[in-house]
């Protein structure tokens, strides 16, 4: 099914045998899967995730990759469903196809597949009078964790971004011993759709933080060194992932501008986007070039619910897709009047109200909305602690907006500290592993 999916246009006829292929399965008495047609009658069905839970520790065998591939492709699988079945119009020309979606309207519904993970997770995190239970085998774990990280994507999927942070709130990020990290496309997965859910939650500052981690991550696994021990087909699969990753760092710093984003993460941005960031400076058709960028680097947003196949109603395939561009677009709309804003808040240390108002052609009504706005999206909650994120900081008194510098200058002379002491660290590192490398053969 993955080959299908992949190189070719799957049919109803391939959703319909893959959802069989997860619910399910012909298993032997002897625990031993078998095709349909070496059954001879002695065999049973049962749901394929299911069987494995039910099987004792010792008749199971998996690799951390197939495991993590299984369920990963469930959700894939259930979100190209999604996105066929929501052709509606297209396909009320065909009877036949119509007549097979009535017939199997329980095939690939959202509450099935969601309450398939999350049994996944339930069983691996057994409980008993308020005390935790081994799992049966080690495997189980590993599904539970996977379809952990899996539910958390398809709630980003289908809109639901809270939800979709706390089902991962119980893995650590940034532990490179959590098991995500053995797994290069599943450690973009997890870093990508949770700065995505953080983007579209107006956490702009967070979202910069894990996009920035991920380009970093992947940008060292593509060099050529590194990505010599990568299994095959996998380099360019990241590096479109790379590309992704960079387009959503570029809208995430536009949004919030950071001063302290990595140099290396700075120099990719510039190389791959170098006309997308001068149109940006200058506006030029900034709401189509927003546009393209994150249509281009957005996830493939669901509408999850099953149509009403009798009603030839319009598509709704990018139905979900264009409200989440919608509201993106306004966030965006909102952050360019702001980005006019800050020229002239790092030119002026203090200025009239009317004077600014009469550069910006609007009211001094309309000028202090604008800088109440951009005070109020400044001010995130941290740790439960207030904390202005921007690098501008001002107020207005008697008439006049005055900028404060000092604290921007406070932020930026520790920022350069920490840039140089995590420099000095590094060659520290280098020196010591030369002065071990040279111990070890001899030399002085």
């Amino acid at each position: 099914m993955r080959h299908i999916t992949t190189k070719l246009k799957p049919q109803l006829s391939d959703h319909i045998d893959s959802w069989k292929n997860y619910v399910k399965v012909c298993v032997h008495y002897c625990c031993v899967t078998v095709a349909w047609s070496d059954c001879n009658g002695c065999c049973y069905a049962m749901q394929l995730f299911e069987f494995i839970l039910s099987c004792n520790e010792n008749s199971l065998c998996f690799t951390t990759q197939w495991i993590y591939d299984i369920v990963q492709e469930f959700v894939y699988q259930f979100q190209g469903f999604c996105q066929f079945r929501s052709q509606v119009s297209a396909l009320s020309s065909s009877s036949d196809i119509i007549r097979a979606l009535e017939t199997n309207r329980d095939a690939w519904t959202l509450s099935t597949v969601v309450s398939i993970l999350q049994r996944l997770i339930q069983v691996s995190k057994q409980t008993q009078g308020g005390s935790k239970i081994q799992p049966s085998s080690p495997f189980i774990v590993q599904f539970g964790y996977f379809a952990m990280i899996e539910l958390a994507r398809l709630e980003c999927l289908t809109g639901d971004f809270t939800s979709s942070l706390t089902a991962i709130s119980t893995i650590k990020l940034n532990d490179r011993s959590e098991l995500f990290a053995q797994l290069p496309v599943c450690n973009f997965n997890i870093f990508y759709h949770t700065g995505v859910c953080y983007l579209m939650l107006r956490q702009f500052s967070s979202a910069v933080d894990i996009f920035t981690e991920i380009v970093l991550h992947v940008s060292r696994l593509l060099k050529p060194g590194a990505s010599s021990g990568l299994r095959a087909g996998l380099q360019p699969q990241l590096s479109r992932m790379l590309d992704k990753a960079l387009a959503l760092t570029v809208i995430s710093t536009f949004l919030c501008p950071n001063d302290n984003l990595d140099e290396q993460v700075k120099e990719a941005i510039e190389t791959k986007f170098t006309d997308k960031l001068q149109k940006m400076k200058t506006g030029e058709n900034y709401s189509k070039l927003f546009t393209e960028i994150f249509e281009f680097s957005a996830p493939k947003f669901i509408c999850p619910f099953v149509p009403d196949y009798s009603n030839q109603l319009k598509n709704t395939r990018q139905d979900a897709a264009n409200h989440m561009l919608a509201i993106f677009m306004t966030e965006v709309e909102q952050h360019h009047n702001f980005h006019k804003l800050r020229s002239f808040l790092s030119l002026y240390a203090t200025i009239d109200i009317s004077k600014m108002a009469r550069f910006n052609d609007i009211s001094e009504l309309d000028l202090l909305s604008q800088l109440l706005s951009y005070k109020n999206k400044s001010i995130k909650i941290i740790n439960n602690v207030r904390t202005n994120i921007s690098d501008v900081h001002y107020y207005v008194d008697k008439g006049s907006l005055m900028i404060d510098t000092s604290s921007a200058k406070i932020d930026e002379s520790k920022s350069q500290e920490r840039f140089f002491i995590a420099g000095v660290r590094k060659h520290a590192q280098i020196v010591n592993q030369v002065n071990r490398l040279f111990s070890s053969l001899g030399l002085d």
